[in-house]
């Protein structure tokens, strides 16, 4: 129904984010435009809702996902059906989902969008007349959109219209000459805005260091209704000339990922789709611009606004760019208020100087080439060199210079092996300086660093460097690793190869100003040291081995560095690979943005069930025949108290007590057999990966096994597959372990009989060479009498045609390094363990990406979290008898990126809210809705988070949603009895406001619940005080958790100092979490876990003067999770891992590198101990009998690690000294004879 168009006022609306701008446009005298923020409706200002209710067509318009307006739900449920709805953001997959739910016709949207997208003043004035005309019957006309020119080059001087054949000729002419050739890519709508301060200052930047630039603007997208013919159409237009390729380096300021504008199936070679960056095979970085201010970005330690972090660094990454560095800001212009990006001097230097480093590279030829590898070291003793998780790093760094050494890189020295690179080391300078005298060092450094050298690097470094180094170091060069007015270089040379240890980090040094100070810098010798590497080795690469170092943890800003920023300090413009676990995400997502690193992902290493061992395996054989029922009754009788007193004996009773309480002999037994099947089908790593070499034999046979252990599409897991061939539900099985069923075995009986046929499968497989899977009569034969065979032939079909070229393809590793080295392009891949079922992370060797933090959490990550939530409440139940009020947790990055969101998901359930997303179909998180409290059934928890520095960096999308959901159930009208976080928000706020606090500062502070370490700093403290050994008790360790902890993060605080209300909240906290969603990684296996869930612990028993209950959850396998109590988890790890002898033969195949586990495992054992005093008597004396009693343990180690071995009876003598082990005199004086020789011996090493 057209309106009375005599009279009528069309109301235009545009609701625009803070990121995306319209030209203002002259009012007409029938059609009134308005412009709001999204922010001030989900702030609820009611004049901007009365503008909603008044508008006739509304134009939503955001930079990036629909999620940064929390009130779009609303939005849509509050329209009239006369209102019109147009809406428009750069998220593809978003738009797919909303424009059909848009009332507005497809052509009439794509109408609209031509205006739109052309950006200019008169477009939008005729999109005004077309809308009045077309949607009210007003009586206007318009014109059509006049398009712009949508791609071509572009020069600062000369602006679009430049003779780009003509400069395509000069291109080629300066790469024939042998200059560097520079392409770079900007967005089209910077020329049509004549917004290129930024892009012009780069481009003459880059000129000025004599490198050929070709700018090249254009659209990403094809768009046949406004004729633009996207990316790869203006990169072979413009990019090429006469068929050859002219850049050497590309860098890209384009936001998103452009792999999702190309056209489908445009690429192809070798019968594989390749990207148009690996068809170009080049080195691309990622320059961009940040939201901020230049100003706010100078002050703000975040240094990317959230909107910049997603677009233009997680999504690029996607594509496999370097990240790079901001190269413009903000800012505004004072005449009409329209924003435009002004350029960031220091970034715009970084990026050039970073493209020619790179342009370098790539001419050189490779025997002319310097390469720097370093190794690891933390902490830096002489047993942990080469610190790397899950990866022989010496063996990896013989694999790496065999490598180089085809390619013609000169090496200069061939190893025989890890070991003797390792030896060589140490015999000359590493980091472990105790046993030399300061001549002896000077005497063995491969090389020296004056101190006049370095106080000239020093003096170039930015003035807010120099004060922090001065704060924490003194004087330059200090006082740390000089030595008559030098410092030496830990590692060795040969020729153009400099093989090296990272620089001690000095926390150890600085150990008693933790318990109050957080921003200690790295001393002065790290920098020392990298700056020798760039500037007197002169590397034209450098390589780190291992996750992972120290460098991308140094303090500076989160993202977005600046020349004041540590790591940037270190890496300066060095081109940069990294070796990374692909399971460790997170941190390595960390090592790309804050050292502009290369990653290269490698493996896992294989795994297979623990199993029992020695007395362990004396007692299942014996349970087994217990519970057969075969037995006459005197000696079933007899046999049932040799059970008994063995599991005294093994102080498995102990382990009992912290599951279950049992009440009679028969239940100890079933309780008994329960615990043996969760230690002997626990997954025990076999050693470790070697980069480049897929796993062979038993370990290629096991790995094939644990990566079909996860249903992956619609093939079923091997297990549910077999365990339907026998007639069982592999649910059932695992959720009733003490089932008997007809055949007279238990659940634990039956599961271990189909992982024996599992192996016999596979082992058939590799009879066939893996490429044909046996025929339906073999497996009959092979499996005995059962049922369905299609599901066990399609998983062996999967292993076969799948995992086993998957698999073999970890060759790649390798020829993707070499990619690398060559400044070439490595490909991307996504991150995480392929162990859950996503076999979409092999091959290895990729560049790797994390998640689209808009989709966490996603649907299934609800699912599991809720299921986690559900036991973590269970179990506090069971050992409680009531609900907790308040639960700690402990929230990593790496672990959302692995889940999507688990740990999220299980808080908001805790709390009684879910998600609300985009649709049934999309993951995409648009805001929270509260449970119902009769749907959810109890009462909600209070949850408080503990985050990681890595956490707070690449997700504050998570903290802006955990601040959105404490602050939609503290305004919730419920009984504080039915809603704990109310309670103690108003108990809270009650306090303050007695306190005299202003009220919208206690409001804020009595809301906050996500804590975590300084802003721009990292980790909990609690390590370097264990290392240094300066503290008394777990009430000092909670302190210094305390300490690091203590600073608030929400929509609003970011790091603010907030320990009272730390303090005040972890008083309240009843419980725990931690949660493990790998099989590989375990609460021994890294000390992180010790540092943040164990001080949390020391923290919450300081503040509250009781210990919490601590729990462990685990979704390794999210269909079949379980939360146990941190003693629970301890004991199982120690039995299945730490004293299994099938763990220790796989570390004896690496040499030195395995001993080194041993010695770490033992730090983390210790630090548990130490902040949570979670190891009991019986552990300590198990381990030490295990590795220092038994000969043929203890003389292994001794041969090929003695430093290891002197540290595991180090840290066991301390135990004792410090009362946290009751050792026994025998024990004991074993321990101290075995320190006291290996002191003896190491001394004679270094005589």
């Amino acid at each position: 129904m057209f309106r009375d168009t005599m009279t009528a006022v069309y109301r235009i609306l545009y609701l625009l984010d803070e990121h995306t701008s319209i030209a203002p446009i002259e009012a007409d005298e029938a059609i009134r435009v308005q412009r709001l923020s999204v922010g001030e409706l989900d702030r609820g200002s009611e004049d901007a809702w009365q503008a909603v209710r008044e508008s006739d067509f509304i134009l939503l318009l955001t930079h990036g996902s629909i999620a940064v307006f929390r009130s779009y739900t609303r939005l849509r449920q509050m329209l009239r059906a006369s209102q019109m709805l147009f809406v428009q953001n750069s998220m593809e997959d978003e738009m797919q989902e909303i424009i059909p739910t848009l009332s507005i016709s497809w052509s009439d949207y794509h109408t609209i969008l031509r205006y739109i997208k052309s950006r200019s003043r008169d477009n939008l004035r005729q999109l005004h007349r077309y809308l009045a005309h077309r949607f009210a019957g007003l009586p206007y006309s318009y014109e059509p959109v006049q398009l712009p020119r949508w791609q071509g080059l572009y020069d600062p001087d000369i602006g679009e219209e430049l003779d780009a054949e003509a400069y395509l000729r000069l291109s080629l002419e300066a790469k024939r000459r042998g200059e560097y050739v520079c392409g770079l890519i900007f967005a089209q709508y910077l020329v049509a805005t004549d917004n290129l301060l930024h892009i012009n200052a780069l481009i003459r930047h880059l000129r000025s260091l004599g490198v050929f630039v070709l700018p090249l603007y254009t659209t990403a997208s094809i768009d046949a209704t406004t004729g633009e013919r996207g990316l790869t159409y203006a990169v072979e237009q413009y990019l090429y000339h006469q068929g050859e390729l002219l850049p050497d380096v590309l860098i890209n300021t384009m936001p998103y990922s452009l792999g999702i504008f190309e056209p489908t199936g445009a690429v192809w070679q070798g019968g594989e789709q390749m990207s148009l960056l690996e068809r170009l095979g080049l080195p691309v970085l990622q320059a961009y611009t940040t939201y901020f201010s230049a100003s706010e970005w100078r002050e703000r330690v975040e240094g990317l606004d959230t909107i910049s972090l997603i677009s233009s660094v997680y999504y690029p990454e996607f594509d496999g760019q370097i990240n790079g560095y901001p190269i413009g800001s903000r800012e505004h212009r004072e005449e009409d208020g329209l924003s435009y990006f002004a350029p960031l001097d220091e970034g715009i230097d970084v990026v050039a100087r970073l493209a020619t480093r790179w342009a370098r590279l790539r001419h050189l030829p490779h025997a002319e080439k310097r390469v720097a590898i370093i190794l690891h070291n933390m902490p830096p003793r002489n047993d942990s060199i080469g610190s790397a998780a899950g990866l022989d790093s010496p063996a990896s760094v013989l694999a790496l210079l065999g490598q180089m050494e085809q390619m013609g890189i000169e090496i200069g020295r061939h190893y025989e092996s890890g070991d003797e690179l390792i030896s060589e080391i140490i015999s000359g300078v590493s980091n472990d300086l105790g046993w030399l005298g300061d001549d002896e060092v000077l005497q063995r450094a491969v090389a020296k660093i004056p101190t006049r050298l370095y106080q000239r690097w020093y003096e170039a470094l930015e003035s807010k460097t120099q004060e922090a180094l001065l704060r924490s170091w003194g004087d330059a060069p200090g006082d740390f690793r000089v030595l008559r007015d030098q410092m030496p270089v830990p590692g060795v040379m040969h020729g153009k190869l400099f093989i090296g240890l990272q620089p001690p980090r000095g926390y150890e040094e600085h150990a008693e100003e933790i318990y109050h100070s957080t921003d200690i810098c790295p001393p002065h010798y790290y920098i020392a040291f990298y700056r020798w590497v760039r500037y007197v080795f002169e590397a034209d690469l450098i390589i780190h081995i291992g996750t992972h170092g120290s460098l991308e943890w140094l303090p500076g800003k989160e993202k977005g560095l600046s020349k004041a920023c540590f790591p940037q300090v270190s890496i300066d413009d060095l081109p940069h690979l990294y070796l990374y676990n692909t399971a460790v995400i997170g941190e390595g997502i960390q090592a790309k943005r804050r050292s502009a690193a290369v990653l290269l992902n490698h493996l896992e290493p294989s795994s297979q069930e623990s199993g029992t061992y020695d007395e362990l395996a004396d007692l299942d054989g014996a349970i087994t025949r217990y519970l057969s029922g075969s037995l006459p009754d005197a000696q079933a009788l007899s046999l049932r108290e040799e059970i008994l007193a063995q599991a005294r004996e093994l102080s498995l009773d102990k382990d009992i007590e912290h599951i279950e309480v049992v009440d009679s002999p028969e239940e100890m037994i079933l309780a008994l057999h329960r615990w043996i099947g969760v230690i002997k089908q626990s997954m025990v790593k076999d050693g470790l990966h070697i980069f480049g070499e897929p796993p062979r034999g038993e370990l290629l046979d096991n790995y094939l096994r644990v990566l079909v252990r996860r249903p992956i599409g619609q093939v079923p897991s091997l297990p549910q597959a077999l365990a339907a061939y026998y007639g069982y539900d592999y649910d059932e099985l695992r959720a009733e372990p003490e089932r008997r069923w007809p055949c007279g075995r238990t659940s634990v009986m039956v599961i271990d009989q189909l992982i024996e046929r599992a192996r016999s499968l596979v082992k058939a497989l590799s009879g066939l060479g893996y490429t044909q899977t046996p025929t339906a009569e073999s497996l009959r034969e092979l499996l005995g009498e059962g049922g369905e065979l299609a599901p066990v032939e399609a998983v062996l079909e999967l292993m076969s045609r799948e995992v086993y070229p998957r698999l073999q393809r970890t060759r790649e590793e390798l020829s993707l390094f070499a990619l690398g080295a060559g400044a070439g392009f490595v490909l991307p891949g996504q991150g995480g363990s392929p162990t859950r079922g996503n076999l979409g992370i092999l091959p290895t060797g990729r560049n790797m990406y994390a998640i689209d933090p808009g989709e966490i959490p996603s649907h299934a990550a609800y699912k599991t979290g809720q299921r986690l939530g559900e036991q973590l409440l269970a179990r506090y139940q069971r050992d409680e008898g009531k609900l907790p009020e308040s639960i700690a947790i402990v929230l990593y990055s790496g672990d959302q990126m692995r889940t999507y969101g688990e740990d999220i998901a299980e808080i908001l359930w805790l709390m009684g809210l879910r998600p609300v997303w985009l649709s049934d179909t999309s993951d995409r998180v648009l805001s929270l809705e509260v449970i119902p409290l009769q749907e959810l059934g109890r009462a909600r928890i209070d949850v408080v988070c503990r985050i990681s520095g890595l956490l707070r960096d690449t997700f504050p999308t998570i903290i802006q949603l955990l601040d959105e959901a404490v602050r939609l159930v503290i305004a919730l009208d419920e009984d504080p009895q039915d809603n704990f976080v109310k309670k103690h928000y108003e108990e809270d706020l009650g306090c303050l406001l007695s306190e005299g606090i202003d009220p919208a500062v206690a409001m804020q502070e009595a809301a906050i619940r996500v804590f975590g370490c300084p802003p721009g700093t990292y980790g909990g403290g609690v390590d370097a005080i264990v290392e240094s050994k300066q503290w008394e008790s777990s009430d000092d360790l909670g302190t210094v958790a305390i300490t690091w902890g203590a600073h608030a993060y929400t929509s609003e605080l970011h790091g603010t100092v907030s320990r009272r209300s730390f303090e005040r909240q972890l008083s309240k906290v009843q419980a725990t979490v931690k949660n493990e969603n790998i099989i590989n990684f375990d609460l021994f296996d890294v000390d992180d876990e010790f540092i943040y869930h164990g001080g949390l612990i020391a923290a919450v028993k300081k503040c509250s003067g009781r210990p919490p209950r601590s729990y462990y959850g685990n979704s390794s396998d999210p269909d079949m999770t379980v939360v146990r109590s941190v003693q629970e988890e301890a004991a199982r790890v120690l039995r299945s891992r730490v004293l299994n002898p099938l763990w220790i033969e796989g570390l004896k195949r690496h040499g030195y590198r395995g001993a080194r586990d041993l010695s770490y495992n033992m730090d983390n054992i210790f630090g548990w101990d130490a902040t949570s005093d979670i190891i009991e008597d019986w552990s300590y004396e198990a381990i030490a009998e295990h590795l220092l009693g038994k000969a043929e343990h203890r003389d292994w180690i001794a041969e090929v690690n003695p430093w290891a071995l002197g540290e595991i009876a180090e840290r066991l003598l301390e135990a004792a000294q410090r009362g946290l082990w009751q050792a026994s005199a025998e024990t004991l004086e074993m321990v101290e004879a075995v320190y006291l020789h290996i002191e003896g011996l190491l001394e004679q090493k270094n005589e």
